[in-house]
């Protein structure tokens, strides 16, 4: 794609684009050396679900998917926008975008996350901490109860409930980075309401 069908597509202006510090060229190496990649990171995105899927019996099921090469160069370009001081090249990418897999976990009662997320823990190590996203007006027992779980709270604006985990997995010599999203089956349907609105 030419990069003006790009920005137009994706409503990236021209100066913005410019301010962002990318080169096109760049951008076209980063796609290429993804896509040389991405079956690869389907694999680890299988791996990493079906483990998911087996942890306990609270799991109801496991969506997972390998972020499309587009979608990637779009978000590389809105983080540099953002911060045009952030380093994101052929050698980071990977490790800067941590959702190029991304694994969803759904489960039926919100007291049903408690042994998913020991298991997650106990299996993996995180690159970050765990983000709980709440809702305003929700029981407080249940915002201490991920505090003490270790998790970051975080109030969204549009009522998105969901804890989301970036993990490290190594199937093979090299370390993925994954995004794990655990949240209620009612949760899930919300989030797609959201996204549809949005």
């Amino acid at each position: 794609m030419k990069k003006e069908d790009f920005l137009t597509k994706y409503r990236i202006s021209t100066d913005d684009f410019t301010k962002s510090g990318l080169s096109w060229d760049d951008l076209k190496k980063i796609r290429d050396h993804y896509e040389s990649v991405r079956d690869s990171l389907e694999q680890v995105a299988r791996d990493t679900s079906e483990r998911l899927r087996k942890s306990t019996h609270n799991v109801h099921s496991v969506k997972f998917r390998v972020k499309d090469s587009e979608h990637l160069i779009e978000k590389i370009i809105r983080k540099k926008i953002k911060d045009p001081s952030r380093k994101i090249d052929l050698d980071t990418f990977q490790t800067e975008i941590t959702d190029l897999v991304g694994v969803r976990v759904l489960h039926l009662f919100k007291e049903d996350w408690d042994p998913i997320h020991d298991y997650i823990v106990a299996n993996w190590e995180r690159n970050e901490t765990p983000i709980a996203y709440y809702r305003e007006g929700d029981l407080e027992s249940h915002l201490k109860a991920y505090e003490e779980k270790g998790c970051r709270r975080e109030k969204h604006e549009y009522g998105y409930r969901s804890v989301h985990y970036i993990i490290k997995t190594a199937p093979t010599k090299n370390t993925h980075l994954v995004e794990v999203q655990v949240r209620t089956l009612f949760e899930e349907a919300w989030s797609e309401m959201i996204l549809t609105k949005k």
